[in-house]
């Protein structure tokens, strides 16, 4: 039996799945199951909504000289207690359910929050990540990119 839970994620959403597949006494069946769709509705907001302009209030410098008003610093912050939500649930997810092996797909502005709030679980499950942003993908189109990147074996074909 092959058992994979895989978080697929960027900086707005998240999508923790899990595979399974089994030889039953008539074949092999598998499974590729949503469990849960987490998002970020912060990061779902435009910038315009998140910070102000900063062409307001009296700047001494003139309008060319840039100035450091912390946006990625804020982004990043963001993004961290979004991968700790993540984390949390996939914890959970893996503890229930003794999964063993973890795989994440995140963007690359994500790969490296969830790496770290993730740690904690390398002591009970092996995780491998890639560098993708798959979290629009269907289901079924996700499957076929997780067999390109040998994550998964390739469908099992139909009787005839």
């Amino acid at each position: 039996m092959k058992r994979i839970c895989l978080v697929v994620a960027d900086a707005t959403r998240a999508r923790i799945l899990t595979y399974q597949r089994a030889q039953e006494p008539d074949g092999p069946h598998e499974q590729l199951q949503e469990h849960a769709d987490l998002i970020d509705p912060q990061r779902r907001e435009r910038p315009t909504e998140l910070f102000s302009d900063g062409s307001g209030g009296n700047h001494a410098a003139p309008r060319a000289t840039s100035y450091d008003d912390h946006r990625d610093a804020h982004l990043l912050e963001m993004d961290t207690v979004f991968a700790k939500e993540i984390a949390a649930a996939t914890a959970k997810l893996v503890a229930d359910h003794g999964y063993q092996q973890l795989v994440v797909l995140a963007s690359s502005r994500m790969i490296g929050p969830l790496r770290t709030t993730l740690e904690p679980l390398k002591r009970t499950v092996e995780i491998t990540d890639f560098q993708r942003d798959y979290t629009r993908l269907p289901l079924h189109e996700l499957r076929e990119r997780l067999v390109d990147l040998a994550v998964l074996p390739p469908r099992i074909a139909a009787p005839m």
